[in-house]
């Protein structure tokens, strides 16, 4: 692992621990092990959160618990930002952050169809049922995708329209997992995510909001923290 990496990844443990973190309405669990491959790397993944409205001072329910998720790949040779397709470099925040989505979905909640129903790796929750996602970002191990950072921000977010938390962003959670220069992929850092990235998440959602039109995808309500 280079300085710089090394120099990167103690400043987000820092942020991780030290920083105002953000606010969560329940309880987020995290599984992830790292895939060091030939020619491939990735890291599968799974994330619950536990909703518990009381401890953001509520006591609506909500059905379904959904997530927005926002991702950023980090070139740490050079600094810059890597784009998997021009359509997610189109839609990213000056840093760096776009919103996670299969292309062609006409909807930025992560894993939802575009009849409204959910992926078989999304599984909504509410105030009494777990809610969960599984990812599996993955890389060839190539240019750029040596000595680079993945970075994910996962929010669950409340999207039952008659309810009073509707529209309502639940948490947040950072999640990430690097490939050194020479192919190898360490243990994944991850906690709960830290203030200024709830902010990021608002740009990032304003970013699909004003790409989305053009490609005939639906746009985000206002959100707001519960």
């Amino acid at each position: 692992m280079s300085s710089k990496q090394s120099l990167l990844l103690l400043l987000v443990i820092i942020n991780l621990t030290a920083c105002e973190p953000t606010q969560r309405c329940g309880t987020f669990v995290f599984t992830g092990t790292p895939f060091d491959g030939i020619g491939i790397n990735s890291l599968p993944m799974r994330l619950s959160f536990d909703f518990n409205p009381s401890a953001c001072g509520s006591s609506c329910n909500c059905d379904p618990v959904g997530f927005i998720q926002m991702v950023r790949n980090y070139d740490l040779e050079d600094g810059s930002y890597i784009y998997p397709s021009s359509e997610k470099e189109d839609r990213a925040t000056a840093y760096g952050w776009y919103i996670d989505r299969v292309e062609g979905r006409r909807w930025g909640y992560y894993g939802m169809n575009d009849d409204g129903s959910f992926a078989n790796y999304v599984n909504p929750g509410s105030a009494t049922n777990l809610a969960d996602l599984t990812d599996e970002p993955a890389r060839n191990e190539e240019e750029p995708w040596l000595n680079f950072w993945w970075m994910a921000v996962t929010a669950p977010v409340c999207i039952q329209p008659s309810s009073t938390c509707s529209n309502r962003l639940l948490g947040y959670y950072f999640w990430s997992w690097t490939v050194d220069e020479d192919g190898h992929v360490p243990a994944p850092f991850h906690g709960n995510a830290w203030k200024e990235l709830d902010d990021e998440l608002g740009n990032a959602v304003s970013r699909w909001n004003v790409q989305a039109p053009g490609l005939g995808k639906h746009v985000f309500p206002a959100l707001t923290d519960l």
